[in-house]
């Protein structure tokens, strides 16, 4: 089941990824679009402490862009940083996905 919960984050990222260029291409989106496909392969993998990794690196950019978002209003970025913040809680909080990193 975790890695179920990891593969969804993945696809999730992918669909982010892709998202975020049809809105606006640049070389950041597709940075984070290849990002994506390698945090997938990763959590297929289910290499250790992975899921903590990819947890900061959502954390830092949620953050990072959070301040933009509420005083714009930007509504499909704020829609993305709670999608974010809740992959955050499964990766570093979900039992299941913990043992598929072999955590615990």
């Amino acid at each position: 089941m975790g890695k179920n919960i990891s593969m969804c984050i993945g696809v999730w990222l992918i669909i982010k990824g892709i998202l975020n260029l049809i809105l606006g291409f640049s070389a950041g989106n597709l940075i984070s679009l290849i990002l994506a496909v390698v945090i997938i392969y990763i959590f297929n993998m289910g290499i250790k402490y992975s899921n903590y990794v990819v947890a900061v690196l959502l954390a830092i950019v949620v953050i990072k862009n959070l301040p933009y978002n509420i005083s714009h209003f930007q509504v499909i970025y704020l829609l993305e940083a709670v999608v974010d913040a809740v992959c955050i809680c499964f990766l570093v909080a979900n039992k299941e996905v913990k043992q598929h990193f072999g955590i615990m």
